[in-house]
């Protein structure tokens, strides 16, 4: 039995371990299908979340009665899997398989692998470029397809997801820069961060009230920003095509286009990413850096908008393989065939999360 083929785990109390921001994330989006948690466990925080009180797991009693469910993912793989095995005696359950069990098209982090496709996500092994990406991917896949977490993990620290220098990226090579999914500035931030010095800016966000976030932190941060830098701020939804779509517009991680709208999704406007450049005039020879973390979007941009990549001279790209199975399976493959790019993976989380893939052009 595993929580995919039986609600069985989900019909006892549920307990979450951690309160920390995946903790509040999983409160927020809570399915109605169930009860909401009893409790809440951590050794660093104390009182309550919207009034779920909050204890030490130092102090708790583990008992069969309870479904546990795993809230942080940034933790020793080897403590995890002591903890479940040895002490709770259960099978992982994380918040991922919550979500995703009960809202796929809300949330879908959770989301598990076609046994049918396991040895395409194994094909695409042999598209990566250095032996620590291929581990990265080989403890992806013993996840999303085995439900195994492998002890071997390599994490690099979520303050430098965004740090390109470790790819041999050299500060103010990037004439354009496009923030896909820009959510808090951060990435474009960080850019500048490390020196990179771009002509044009576009930082793109659909939802309304991040976009209103991000307006307000540009707005704030102005006076420091390169003074030749043009930023555009755009509130459109970037899609395989341009026009318009429904939208889950919550003002949380999970915020994307819909496949199958409810009546709490808003419509928003969408548009390509070769629209994208094209109405910012973004020439093929400038070198452009796009980063896509857009919640699920990222295969049908990078399959729309194929040969306008490879028409550039020089363009990377950052694209999060996390949401769905779609972007792990044929975002690398599509990119590696083409032979226009040198393929790298990292991950900042756990269980298949945070993993992303940076495109290099090679060097001709």
């Amino acid at each position: 039995m595993t929580i995919f083929d039986s609600k069985y785990h989900f019909q006892k109390n549920l307990v979450v371990l951690g309160a920390g921001q995946l903790g509040e994330l999983l409160l927020k989006l809570w399915p109605k299908e169930i009860s909401r948690p009893t409790l809440f466990l951590d050794n660093r925080r104390v009182g309550k979340i919207d009034g779920i009180a909050i204890e030490s797991t130092l102090n708790h009693q583990f008992s069969e009665s309870n479904t546990y469910v795993l809230a942080f993912f940034k933790d020793d793989p080897k403590s995890i899997n002591k903890l479940f095995t040895e002490v709770i005696k259960q099978e992982i359950v994380t918040a991922y398989d919550i979500l995703t069990s009960f809202e796929p098209d809300l949330f879908s982090n959770g989301w598990v692998g076609e046994s049918s496709n396991l040895d395409k996500a194994l094909a695409n092994l042999r598209f990566l470029a250095d032996e620590r990406s291929r581990k990265i991917l080989e403890s992806v896949i013993q996840w999303r397809y085995a439900r195994f977490l492998s002890n071997n993990v390599e994490l690099i620290n979520e303050n430098s997801k965004y740090d390109l220098t470790r790819y041999g990226v050299i500060p103010h090579e990037y004439k354009v820069i496009c923030d896909g999914g820009s959510y808090d500035m951060s990435f474009v931030l960080k850019q500048l961060d490390y020196g990179i010095n771009a002509e044009t800016i576009v930082i793109v966000e659909p939802d309304v009230s991040r976009y209103a976030e991000v307006k307000k932190i540009y707005s704030e941060a102005k006076g420091t920003l390169p003074a030749k830098t043009v930023f555009y701020l755009d509130n459109r939804a970037l899609w395989s095509s341009t026009g318009e779509k429904k939208f889950f517009c919550n003002g949380l991680l999970s915020a994307r286009v819909a496949r199958f709208p409810t009546e709490s999704c808003v419509s928003v406007r969408t548009v390509s990413l070769e629209d994208l450049m094209q109405e910012y005039e973004i020439s093929p020879s400038s070198k452009t850096l796009v980063k896509l973390h857009i919640e699920g979007a990222e295969w049908p941009v990078v399959q729309s908008s194929l040969e306008m990549l490879l028409s550039f001279d020089r363009i990377d790209l950052l694209i999060n393989l996390s949401h769905d199975e779609d972007s792990l399976l044929n975002i690398p493959q599509t990119l590696g065939l083409s032979k226009k790019f040198d393929l790298f993976l990292d991950s900042h989380a756990l269980f298949g999360e945070g993993l992303t893939l940076f495109a290099k052009t090679k060097i001709q």
